[in-house]
């Protein structure tokens, strides 16, 4: 119920609003006013930056080969081009994770 509140309050006051959930934590039908969209991948090179903006560039060279060898649950390269685990894999790094996860 408090969504339905929110959504009408930001209507009356002409806010824009923006919710964001994993695909599968929704129902379509259910949100039938809101426009779905789906975040594109982060690219090799945008993975990169992000990696030398947040730690520099000495961790971008030691987990570069790291990096490359994640796959995600479906074996396509990179889980990291998904913002948020990019995001977990450099909190590991931080951390002294000496060792990345191999799979989500």
């Amino acid at each position: 119920m408090f969504v339905i509140e929110l959504v009408q309050f930001a209507v009356r006051q002409r806010i824009p609003l923006i919710v964001t959930s994993r695909p599968e934590g929704y129902s379509k039908e259910k949100y039938h006013a809101f426009d779905h969209l789906r975040l594109a991948p982060l690219s090799g090179k945008q993975q990169e930056q992000i990696i030398q903006n947040r730690v520099g560039r000495g961790a971008l060279d030691m987990l570069r080969p790291a990096i490359a060898a994640l796959k995600d649950s479906e074996g396509n390269n990179s889980m990291c081009s998904n913002p948020l685990m990019l995001s977990m894999i450099i909190a590991i790094y931080q951390c002294g994770g000496s060792k990345l996860p191999e799979t989500r």
